[in-house]
Formats: structure tokens, C-alpha cells, sequence
């Protein structure tokens, strides 16, 4: 039996009546959209409905995929609750014979509607009130008490599905929300079949820790969020807060020590956000059944004993140490429903080649997910198929699965050795370099598209800004700005020094993640293995140098593009209105790079003339011969590059004072 997808929720849903089996939600009304359709809330387990009945409004909490033991686990957890409840749980019926879709009866959870913010929605309004945080982090902190005496765990602590509500009687107070992944003592034994919000979890969790212990580090995770936020309302903005997460995400648990928001925190004036910092450093180290309790009392990581390792933990913690590369981590212990042999993976894939899909043919064969993806986890997953990001050698599919959120690319023609340099750079892309780098796997036959395979690259989903939205977001903020173009130069000399280039540096393939860049789209990278062959592509025209042709492959690939991009965040510091103006020109005309050139040779900055100076001569000049970029470069030092733009009329002045 085939297991609906959220659009057959929503057509089945439009009419209560006829699709619900119990008599109050029959006659209710779904929340419906401005469209005019019901208003879902879906997520990587289920979509989540709200209906209007006679007394009160209801959630209609719909699965999306087959979970052959979750009667049994709604059970225990209903009978604990009835014998202890507990004032921030929702009221909830499991329903075995829920909802009809296609004449075919599917469970659902009927719940308690509660109206209030995400905890992510309530920081990002009071994160400049100490009070309301101060009262924030100690009502978390009794909720999670009251669950630690009880001997249960909640499985998914995280921004979602912790609400803050406005009771009239008790002002604020928090709620726990989806209990899909909850441990109660009826349930021991078994294993978890979610691994939680990847930002919030530890990150050697695995299917197989299911116990009380479970809300550990996730507790930790919240509680030292919210209190630097209290001690340092400005960290919000400087770590990008509130972009799935309050402060930290999953690669900071995974590569802590190259960490953005460790290095800030371990760098802070205040002692009390250092130590925060230290704590939950020091516990990304523990095994996950180790990890104390939240305590309120601890106020420094010296306070907690040093792990203890079982010799299986040791081996573990050891492979993970030695495999310091890009690959895309693989998530060990998937729920065994997503096994289910009625998919793509049962499919026979002799068929490996045939004529390349376009945009409406890709998008039609990730829409229906479990039929062709052969990966489970992307067969589980649920698509966002009108948000792909399309360029000219491909598209990129943003893909919620079971326990992380990641991105799917495709390809739009055949490059014979694709795989080969894929496997290169994973094996190169270590060290410091690997920070700058999203986490991927090629899968040369992962996704069917009609009767033929094609390859994808699964990567790890990216968050964060462009470097045009930042210039836009953080205009007249030179200091921002300036730590970025900081970073800039750091990245480009960690990677010259390794002889690594990207091959297409332009702003839109590079994203500010956690304050510090991430690069995207690998298509075109050098790694020293892949010496002496060709590029499969020449980058962005108006990035790279006129002289540049398929037959340059080598560590200087990336130089002249870094001295242009450098230039750039130069500009966004100096003079936000003139980079607007460099900007549109490079969007949008053809000969941007020399005209920019021009004008900039005519600002009354005189360290911009300079720049812009030595710029045309390197565009004049060989592509060989073009230095790499330095971040010690003295602007005094590009004097040695005037004469070349004499004789422009000036056209910008200098502001009066």
C-alpha cells in the first residue's frame, strides 16, 4: 500500500466530511491559505493540519510515511501520560482508521490545538530583553526536570517544537509539541525512529540510543543558546540566529574546534559566555549515554568528570577522527520502514545513460521521491520542488528527510570522468580546507528520471546569506563588513597553500555561513590529483579572466577571480552605492568587467583607484602571470600598477565634510 504525500493530504482534508473518521473533526473546517487551500505545517514526519470545530480548534497531525510500530508507541506513551500528566504535553488520540485518502484509511493523530510562538519566533523578538529570557531559560529548565524525574525524553528538543504561549492565568509558559521520537519506560528496548533536528542533536547519535538520557545535549544546546544571548543580545545577528537554529548548527558539533561560534565564544569579554562555550565543547566529546544532565549550578566545564570510553566508543570516536574529509556522513540506523522495497531501490538499474532531462523532467521524478530515488534516506524525504535553484550546468532540490535537511543536485549534460573528479576532491578536501566546503556524495545512479539513471550529488543543505544580501542587510556597517572581507583573504590563502582552486568563484557560489564563507558548486575544482587534465567548465565570464579557455587547469585557476571578488567586499565597506552600481553592471551587461574597471579608476578613494589600477593590468596582462591574492597585499604597494587608466574624467568627488 502506497503511503500518501502531503498534496494527498490536502486534497483529502478540503473535505472533512467525508475524509475524517471521527464525528468532531467531521465537522470542522481546515485553516485554509490565501489560495484558498488548507493551511499544512509539513515537516520530514508528517503535515500537520488545523481545524475549526464547534468548541474548539483541533490539530490534525498526518504521516507521511509507514511506521510499523507507531500504534504501539503512541500507546505507552498515552498510558504514562494518563498515570502522569503533564501541564506542557498537548492533549492527543492516536486514530488508527483517521483519515481516507483514495478510499484507503490511514491513522492520525488528532491533538490539542495550541496557539503561540516557536521558542526561534519568541527569541528573535525578546532577544534584547534580559528579563524575558532570564524567565525563558529557567522555565525550560523546570520542564526538562520534570521530565528527567519522570524518566522520559522527548527524542526532538528543538526551536519547532518548543511553543511559547500567552496564558492568562500563568503568563507565559512553554509547550512540547510532535511526539513522534518520545521515550517513555514502556518503550525500553526498542530503538529511536527519528534522530531529531540535526542543529540540536549530538552528533554521534544514532538509532540506537533511545533511553532518558536522550533530551541530554539537546537541553544543553538550548540553555547555553539562550543564556549568551542573554549575557550578548548581539550574537543573534552575528551568528546568524534564528536560521533554523538559535546559535548552533550541526557542523559546529561536528568540526567544533574550526567552529565560528566556539572560536567567538572562547574569544568573548564575558567570562560567563566563555565558559558556556567550554561546556558545551567539552560535552561534544562525550558519548551520547554519558552526557550529564542540565545542571544550572555548573558554570564551567572543569565541573563535569572526564567520559569514560568503552572500547567500542574509543574505535568510534578514533574512524571519525582519522576520516577528516567533506564526505557526506551516512545515517547509520534508518528506521527500517525506510527500507521498503516497493521504491526505487527495488527497481532494476541496468539502464545507466540516455538523453539528458531538463528542468520540468527533474522536477517531476524528485516530486515522487520514494519511486525514484535510490538512496532511503532521499526516498523518505519530502521535496521542495518549486524552490530549486537552477543554473546552467544543473539544479538543486532542497530536500527535508528524517533527520537532516539536504540538498539534491542534477545534472543537465554528461561529463565522462565526473565521478573520478568528485572522489578526488573528497579525498583533498581535508584539514583547513574542509571548513569552507559542504559535505557531499556523488551517487552515479541516484535518481530515475522516466526508464533511465542519472547521477546526483547529496549534499549537506546550506544556510546562510550571499554575499549581496549581506552588503544589502549590513549596509553602512563597515566593521561587519570588514570581518568579512578578513575571512575572504584567509580562505584564499588556505586554499592556495593546499594548490586548490574552486574554478568558478563568483558571488552567488559562495555563501556567509556562521560569519565565515562556504563554498558551492564544485563542478569545476582543481585538487592536485586531477593535474593535467582539462576543466569541464571556464566559470563565470564576468569573474574570470578574458584569456581563460578549458585548456587552464591548475592551483592558479581562483586568482584572478579572488582579486575581483576582494575588490568587491572592498567596495561594499568603502562605498555600499557604487558597488550597487558595479554590481547591476556585472549582472546585466556583457563588458561589466573592464567598464567597472573605469569607473572605479575615477573614485576618490585613493586606495580604490589603486585597486582598480592594478586589476586592468592583470586584465591586460597573462593569465599565467596573475599573482595569487595576499592578504598582507600593501595598498601602497599596488601604486606600481598606475598609469594605466590616466586620462578619465572624474566622476565621483569626495563627500564633504
Amino acid at each position: 500500500m502506497s503511503w500518501p504525500s502531503p498534496q494527498d493530504y490536502n486534497e483529502a482534508i478540503q473535505i472533512p466530511s467525508l475524509s475524517l473518521n471521527d464525528d468532531e473533526l467531521a465537522d470542522g473546517e481546515a485553516d485554509l491559505n490565501h489560495l484558498g487551500l488548507p493551511k499544512a505545517v509539513t515537516g520530514a514526519f508528517a503535515s500537520v493540519y488545523r481545524l475549526k470545530c464547534q468548541d474548539r480548534d483541533v490539530a490534525v497531525r498526518c504521516f507521511l510515511h509507514n511506521i510499523p510500530d507507531q500504534r504501539e508507541r503512541y500507546k505507552a506513551l498515552s498510558e504514562f501520560l494518563a498515570q502522569t500528566p503533564l501541564d506542557f504535553m498537548a492533549g492527543f488520540e492516536y486514530q488508527e482508521k483517521g483519515i481516507k485518502v483514495q478510499d484507503q484509511w490511514f491513522p492520525i493523530l488528532k491533538m490539542e490545538w495550541i496557539e503561540g510562538q516557536s521558542l526561534e519566533q519568541f527569541v528573535s523578538r525578546k532577544v534584547n530583553q534580559r528579563f524575558s529570557l532570564d524567565g525563558l531559560i529557567l522555565e525550560f529548565a523546570s520542564i526538562y526536570r520534570k521530565m528527567r524525574l519522570c524518566g522520559i525524553a522527548h527524542g526532538d528538543l528543538q526551536h519547532g517544537n518548543i511553543l511559547v504561549t500567552n496564558d492568562q492565568t500563568h503568563g507565559s509558559r512553554l509547550r512540547l509539541v510532535d511526539y513522534d521520537g518520545m521515550f517513555v519506560p514502556g518503550l525500553n528496548g526498542l530503538a529511536s525512529n527519528e534522530l531529531g533536528h540535526p542543529n540540536y542533536q549530538h552528533p554521534r547519535r544514532k538509532s540506537k540510543h533511545f533511553g532518558p538520557f536522550l533530551d541530554n545535549f539537546s537541553a544543553w544546546v538550548i540553555h547555553v543558546s539562550l543564556n549568551c544571548l542573554a549575557h550578548d543580545p548581539t550574537l543573534w545577528s552575528k551568528l546568524s540566529g534564528g536560521d533554523d537554529c538559535l546559535l548552533f548548527r550541526r557542523t559546529d558539533f561536528r568540526s567544533p574546534a574550526g567552529a565560528h561560534v566556539f572560536n567567538l565564544l572562547e574569544r568573548h569579554t564575558a567570562k560567563a559566555i566563555k565558559n558556556l562555550g567550554a561546556i558545551l565543547m567539552r560535552l561534544i566529546h562525550y558519548p551520547l549515554a554519558q552526557i550529564p544532565a542540565l545542571d544550572l549550578d555548573v558554570i564551567s566545564a572543569d565541573d563535569f568528570p572526564s567520559p569514560v570510553l568503552t572500547a567500542e566508543e574509543e574505535l568510534e570516536l578514533r574512524q571519525e577522527e582519522e576520516a577528516d574529509s567533506i564526505r557526506l556522513s551516512s545515517v547509520d540506523g534508518l528506521p527500517a520502514w525506510t527500507n521498503d522495497q516497493s521504491g526505487a531501490s527495488a527497481i532494476d538499474r541496468t539502464t545507466r545513460t540516455g538523453p539528458w532531462p531538463g528542468i520540468k523532467h527533474y522536477a517531476e521524478a524528485v516530486a515522487d521521491a520514494k519511486a525514484n530515488f535510490a538512496d532511503p534516506e532521499l526516498a523518505n524525504a519530502v521535496p521542495s520542488v518549486f524552490d530549486a535553484a537552477v543554473g546552467p550546468d544543473g539544479m538543486v532540490f532542497y530536500m527535508r528527510c528524517l533527520t537532516r535537511h539536504l540538498a539534491v543536485k542534477c545534472f543537465f549534460r554528461h561529463v565522462e570522468d565526473r565521478q573520478e573528479r568528485y572522489d578526488a576532491a573528497t579525498r583533498a578536501l581535508t584539514g583547513d580546507c574542509r571548513r569552507y566546503f559542504l559535505e557531499y556524495e556523488y551517487q552515479p545512479e541516484g535518481l530515475r528520471v522516466g526508464n533511465y539513471w542519472y547521477p546526483i550529488l547529496k549534499m549537506e543543505w546550506a544556510y546562510g546569506m550571499s554575499i549581496s544580501q549581506a552588503a544589502d542587510y549590513y549596509k553602512g556597517d563597515a566593521e561587519y563588513i570588514g570581518v568579512l572581507l578578513r575571512h575572504f583573504r584567509q580562505m584564499m590563502k588556505t586554499l592556495s597553500r593546499a594548490n586548490i582552486a574552486h574554478g568558478d568563484l563568483q558571488p552567488s557560489n559562495f555563501l556567509i555561513f556562521n560569519n565565515d564563507f562556504k563554498l558551492m558548486d564544485y563542478d569545476g575544482i582543481f585538487v592536485p590529483e586531477l593535474e593535467g587534465r582539462r576543466s569541464i567548465e571556464a566559470g563565470h565570464m564576468h569573474y574570470q579572466h578574458p584569456q581563460r579557455t578549458l585548456e587552464h587547469f591548475g592551483p592558479n585557476l581562483d586568482h584572478y577571480s579572488a582579486w575581483v571578488i576582494d575588490t568587491c567586499l572592498i567596495l561594499m565597506q568603502r562605498d555600499h552605492a557604487v558597488w550597487g552600481l558595479v554590481r547591476q553592471r556585472l549582472e546585466y551587461c556583457r563588458e561589466d568587467a573592464e567598464w567597472a574597471f573605469q569607473i572605479l579608476g575615477c573614485h576618490y578613494d585613493g586606495n580604490i583607484r589603486n585597486r582598480a589600477r592594478l586589476l586592468a593590468r592583470f586584465m591586460k596582462g597573462d593569465f599565467e602571470d596573475i599573482p595569487s591574492l595576499d592578504e598582507n597585499f600593501a595598498f601602497e604597494e599596488q601604486k606600481a600598477a598606475g598609469g594605466v587608466l590616466g586620462g578619465i574624467k572624474r566622476l565621483f568627488r569626495r563627500p564633504e565634510k
